[in-house]
């Protein structure tokens, strides 16, 4: 059986989403950008709960064409 990482982004007092259900604080900057993409390449499958694949599923297939951030075109493919 494969590893498991459970990786989500939390606040020091344990919230991940905003006091209106937003999700629009955590800010990737270049350490957690690299965190991310060394994870990413240990993984062969990522899951997402329902309300993050909706926001996903609106950005990732066209990312690439959206956004000029280094982050992004290594996660994109």
């Amino acid at each position: 059986m494969g590893k498991i990482i459970y990786w989500v982004h939390a606040s020091v007092d344990g919230f991940i989403d905003g006091p209106g259900g937003e999700f629009d604080w955590p800010v990737m900057g270049p350490e957690l950008s690299a965190y991310s993409e060394g994870l990413d390449k240990g993984v062969d499958t990522l899951l997402f709960g329902r309300p993050v694949w909706e926001m996903m599923v609106g950005f990732w297939p066209n990312a690439e064409s959206m956004s000029d951030d280094a982050h992004v075109a290594a996660f994109a493919p």
